[in-house]
């Protein structure tokens, strides 16, 4: 009950603080707030079934998946234009986009 409470609390004051500052965050620090709070985890890969392959990138603010084969998904090509890619790219320059974890 104790914790509950606290939760409540906490929840009160981080929104708060979020429409106080909500307009000056980056678009990295919103997709960070985003998959902090998200429930969901980085897809699990699949085993290989005939004609299924296992994906080879990730993106993590919004757990979607390429293999890296046929046409780059739509979420692919508009995070490679993004700032944060580029920030990204700069630390991982011989990667084309996040690995897969799995």
């Amino acid at each position: 009950m104790l914790r509950r409470k606290a939760a409540e609390d906490a929840f009160s004051e981080v929104m708060k603080l979020l429409s106080q500052f909500c307009s000056q965050f980056t678009s990295k620090q919103r997709a960070d707030i985003v998959a902090a709070v998200s429930e969901r985890a980085p897809p699990k890969t699949k085993k290989s079934v005939a004609g299924e392959i296992a994906p080879k990138y990730w993106l993590p603010h919004t757990g979607e998946t390429w293999s890296g084969r046929g046409r780059m998904p739509r979420a692919f090509a508009a995070y490679e234009g993004s700032a944060a890619h580029k920030q990204w790219k700069a630390k991982n320059p011989n990667d084309r986009f996040p690995k897969f974890p799995g």
